[in-house]
Order: C-alpha cells, then sequence, then structure tokens
C-alpha cells in the first residue's frame, strides 16, 4: 500500500457518525444525553446513511430528543 492509501484508512476510522436533534455531534456529546431524554433512536446504514454523504459511510445513530421536539 502507499503512503497515501494508508494516510487515508487511517483517518477514516470505523466509527458512525452521531446527530442528535438534528446536529452532528462528537461521540462524547453523543454519550452525555441523557436516557431519560431519549424519545427515539434510529440507526442508519447502506443508502438510507447517504443523506450524510460520506460522513455517514460507517452508518449513522439518529437521536430525538424530548427537549428538541419542542425547540
Amino acid at each position: 500500500m502507499n503512503k497515501r492509501s494508508m494516510t487515508t484508512l487511517d483517518s477514516a476510522g470505523a466509527e458512525a457518525l452521531f446527530v442528535v436533534d438534528g446536529i452532528i455531534v462528537s461521540k462524547e456529546v453523543f454519550s452525555a444525553v441523557p436516557t431519560s431524554d431519549i424519545q427515539n433512536i434510529r440507526v442508519l446504514k447502506g443508502s438510507a446513511a447517504s443523506i450524510y454523504g460520506s460522513r455517514g459511510g460507517n452508518g449513522v445513530v439518529e437521536v430525538d430528543t424530548k427537549r428538541g421536539k419542542y425547540k
């Protein structure tokens, strides 16, 4: 493998994209959402995750909170 492809693979990671109330957030922010505030969770894979472009290539975890519904 050449250096370019190794760098691309290393930086890509295998982590899903986390979206809370329509906002892309880090894994740390996602894990800080209290479970009592969660209204709905959706896991998108494949073509369903393509609405997020290449960032959704490893899947997308969408969370709707009870508070986000009223904002």
